[in-house]
């Protein structure tokens, strides 16, 4: 019967050991996925302080303008100009035209089409921004501002660019406009290109409804996915904090089965506890670097490099959020184990064994 117990008891621990880790885990990736509050600070702390925006402006500029429906000659000389920043001019046009009160707001409606979509019928997520205030401001002084910004960055032109505008200019069906050339004409010519670039800013803007339904496409089979992944979040927002009461019980049951002295509980408590302790801080250290690694070589591969550095540099804050108390978690544990096996065993390990014991109470009782 006894080396059943301890059978019993041994397996309990191997359990108790592969469980508290992983139930830390599952712990702690639902206290934040699933905390709407928190999720929308750290994704727009993400997003306002690193250049995320920015990198993102100017890939979907170089992607993007050239579809939008416009004549072809504002297409290409918007995009040229656009085209010509730097990353520092791009950081400098984020401030001018995207606040951070806009980001935000774009960012709380984002989270919040999450979990409506989470908690309706609907097979895909929606999302709904509201652009009004983006509109506005680019129909500012922050929009001019951000076109001298954007002039500032082009070449100089040369004489020949220039001779060629005004033959074009003097020869044009009166009626029609002339666009200017991605560089920078002589100073009588710059409040007009200045305004010719700013008129064709806005004419993309005009284009952007004032709130703007962004709808994912389903794809042929799309749709079994998504609601694959509906399941499972919601079959895990029900259980991720169960593990720990599994692993609390597991304990327990090890201490019914085997703990009757301060030496068992040094053995068979603070021993798992220990290495439960240790699991649990290498289980938050390999999480992150393995979901890193996983991005890096799986959706963000073709990525342009900038923008896919940015977006990692984004999920590390958010892992950060999940695996830095994780590994506060395992640490308390550890030290708890450590403790509990050092000192009770260490206690103990100063009194003769128990037969030695007994075998001098007996001599006492017969003197």
């Amino acid at each position: 019967m006894k080396m059943i117990t301890r059978f019993l008891a041994f397996i309990s621990a191997l359990l108790f050991i592969l469980i508290l880790p992983l139930s830390l885990l599952s712990f702690n990736v639902g206290r934040v996925l699933f905390n709407r509050p928190l999720l929308k600070t750290v994704i727009t702390d993400s997003v306002t302080d690193s250049d995320l925006v920015p990198n993102a402006l100017a890939w979907f500029t170089e992607e993007v303008s050239a579809g939008l429906p416009l004549t072809e000659v504002a297409q290409q000389d918007l995009a040229a100009v656009l085209l010509s920043l730097t990353q520092e001019g791009w950081t400098a046009i984020r401030a001018e035209v995207l606040s951070d009160d806009i980001l935000a707001g774009w960012t709380s409606s984002i989270v919040d089409g999450f979990y409506d979509w989470l908690d309706s019928d609907d097979p895909l997520p929606h999302f709904s921004l509201d652009m009004q205030s983006f509109k506005a401001r680019i129909n500012s002084d922050f929009g001019l501002r951000a076109i001298e910004i954007a002039y500032n960055a082009l070449p100089i032109c040369g004489n020949e660019q220039v001779d060629e505008f005004k033959t074009m200019l003097a020869s044009v069906v009166p009626g029609l406009n002339v666009y200017y050339p991605p560089c920078q004409f002589p100073d009588e010519y710059k409040t007009d290109q200045l305004t010719d670039y700013l008129n064709s800013l806005t004419d993309i803007v005009n284009l952007i409804p004032d709130r703007y339904e962004l709808a994912l496409q389903q794809a042929p089979n799309a749709g079994e996915g998504w609601a694959s992944l509906k399941s499972f979040l919601l079959i895990f927002r029900t259980t991720y904090w169960m593990g720990t009461l599994l692993a609390i019980l597991l304990w327990i049951i090890i201490a019914l089965l085997v703990i009757r002295t301060p030496r068992g509980l040094a053995r068979w408590g603070g021993i798992p506890l220990a290495l439960a302790g240790i699991a649990t801080i290498l289980l938050s250290w390999l999480s992150g670097a393995l979901i890193s690694a996983f991005l890096i070589s799986g959706p963000l591969q073709t990525a342009p490099p900038l923008l896919r550095e940015e977006i990692l540099q984004a999920v590390s804050r958010l892992l950060q959020e999940m695996f830095s108390p994780m590994m506060i978690q395992g640490l308390v544990v550890l030290l708890l184990g450590g403790l509990m096996t050092v000192i009770v065993g260490g206690m103990m390990g100063k009194q003769p064994p128990k037969k030695i014991r007994e075998e001098a109470n007996a001599n006492k009782v017969g003197a």
